[in-house]
């Protein structure tokens, strides 16, 4: 019983008890984890090979970046080069409208140009109607979840190039997509 007195005298006491500082442990265990996940991080990427940045080869490309500019090349902003094909000539292709695999009640429209070289041979009705079926081919074979999205957008873009090229013998330099409605 004498505990128990002692513990309610501690209650009804107007001073406060002292509580143990524990800010500074808590600092020094935070700093010890913080040391060791960066080590950890830097032995795995050297590890892995996450990163192949050398001065040395950032330097050889700047050289090279300058050497496709005296060529005629044209270094864009952000550090790819636009080479110049010289003169072209876009001829526009008929829209295609094709239904989508997977949902026959979903259908794409798009509106593509054919980027041409001016001295590639005449492109006649025939290889422009070839280059639309090649096309309007593929695209039936597609989903919507394959389109959607930026890169689906770009992969696409990729593989009508990639079917023009191949329909017209490598004619085609570029390929644009004006417009493309999914519905």
């Amino acid at each position: 019983m004498g505990d128990e007195t002692a513990d309610i005298d501690d209650f009804l006491s107007d001073e406060p008890k002292k509580k143990k500082d524990s800010f500074l442990p808590f600092l020094a265990a935070l700093g010890l984890i913080s040391v060791v996940a960066v080590g950890a991080g830097w032995i795995l990427s050297d590890r892995l090979g996450g990163s192949n940045w050398q001065p040395e080869a950032s330097a050889k490309n700047a050289d090279n970046g300058k050497k496709t500019a005296e060529k005629g090349d044209k270094p864009s902003q952000n550090g790819s080069v636009y080479v110049d094909h010289g003169p072209s000539k876009v001829v526009k292709l008929e829209p295609v409208l094709v239904s989508l695999a997977g949902n026959s009640k979903t259908f794409l429209r798009m509106e593509l140009a054919l980027v041409l070289d001016e001295d590639a041979p005449k492109q006649n009705e025939e290889a422009r109607l070839r280059v639309g079926s090649e096309i309007a081919s593929y695209a039936s074979t597609l989903s919507i979840q394959q389109i959607s999205g930026p890169s689906g957008f770009l992969h696409l873009r990729e593989d009508l190039l990639d079917r023009a090229r191949l329909a017209t013998a490598g004619a085609v330099n570029d390929l644009l997509i004006l417009s493309m409605v999914a519905e």
